[in-house]
């Protein structure tokens, strides 16, 4: 452990302190679990029958351990043969998770559709659900290699039932299906953004390759920056209000002349907690979408907090983009599920 702290140290020009030195002081007898983000090794050791394993605190380090040591180690502990039932042939357990990421859709409504028109699941694949707040995870578990094999053929079933809202497998995420896709198909997208304060941008930016696909968005949160860098009619928006359809119609049009991408998404909304109104509360968004001459706008509404607003909004334009970048014509659950309807008169 001293010596991998000795080669962080140097790796990165850090003195080695005593602060740093005492995170090699281990109990006797434990095994190491390497720690690929941060200087603490984590550590792990048998007491009393049981297998213990510690790693630091800070997330992000975990994260990238649980991966590549600690589920290493508990698969290593727990690993048995089996005798199949049939014939006495050798059947090695092998826990495997395999996930599906899908957008658009909640856990019941996935449910819903796989009892539907799957009546017929095998009961040695266990189907799991995660929802988080930016997709939702189905998980397919098998314990033997034998049920194991079966997993891509009913992995494919899914895809059959949840369609387009399927954006990739494992660790996918809407930003990475969405660089995939116009990398796929040699096209540049561009953003134009309010209420989001450019994490459209960022969550494309943040994917490697995204150089080549995104060149330039722009953050007009104030309306004279809506009117100076993007041309939006000042009139427009004294008359219909920076969130309204023909702002960000034209905040998506004056993106795509002055980029000069393929296609495009704009954004204005209300993140709250205030200025809302009965007309306009808080958790409403339009979003613009499409090309120059094929451009499609709507309304939707996020009650949610800011913060959550943002991601939620956010996630839904990498989407839109997506489903435009691979020429899908099916619609999302999510326009009509979340779709704004104004108060009556």
């Amino acid at each position: 452990a001293l010596a991998d702290l000795q080669a962080w140290c140097a790796a990165r020009g850090y003195p080695m302190s005593e602060a740093v030195r005492k995170q090699a002081m281990l109990p006797a007898g434990c095994d190491l679990l390497p720690n690929k983000v941060g200087s603490a090794p984590g550590f792990c050791l048998n007491l009393n029958g049981c297998l213990v394993l510690c790693t630091p605190g800070v997330p992000v380090e975990l994260d990238a351990m649980l991966t590549a040591s600690v589920v290493p180690a508990i698969m290593t502990r727990y690993r048995k043969d089996r005798t199949s039932a049939e014939g006495g042939v050798g059947v090695e357990d092998s826990l495997f998770v395999k996930k599906l990421q899908v957008f658009g859709l909640g856990e019941s409504a996935i449910e819903a559709r796989i009892r539907a028109r799957l009546p017929d699941w095998p009961a040695h694949i266990r189907l799991g659900f995660r929802a988080g707040s930016r997709l939702t995870d189905v998980k397919l578990t098998t314990q033997t290699r034998l049920a194991r094999q079966e997993v891509p053929y009913w992995c494919g079933r899914l895809r059959d039932i949840l369609g387009a809202h399927v954006i990739g497998e494992d660790d996918a995420s809407v930003a990475d299906a969405l660089v995939k896709a116009l990398l796929a198909k040699n096209l540049k997208v561009t953003t134009a953004e309010s209420c989001t304060g450019g994490r459209l941008a960022s969550a494309i930016t943040a994917i490697a390759g995204a150089s080549a696909v995104f060149e330039a968005g722009w953050v007009t949160y104030a309306n004279t920056m809506k009117t100076q860098l993007l041309g939006v009619d000042a009139l427009a928006l004294e008359r219909e209000g920076a969130v309204s359809e023909p702002v960000v119609r034209q905040m998506l049009a004056g993106a795509l002349a002055r980029s000069g991408a393929d296609l495009g998404v704009a954004v204005s909304g209300i993140a709250g907690p205030g200025g809302g109104s009965p007309a306009k509360p808080v958790g409403l968004v339009w979003i613009a979408w499409g090309q120059a001459q094929a451009m499609r706008a709507q309304a939707l509404y996020f009650p949610a907090p800011r913060d959550l607003f943002q991601l939620r909004v956010t996630q839904v334009g990498l989407d839109l983009m997506r489903r435009l970048a691979l020429g899908l014509v099916e619609p999302p659950a999510y326009l009509s599920e979340r779709a704004f309807l104004p108060p009556q008169a």
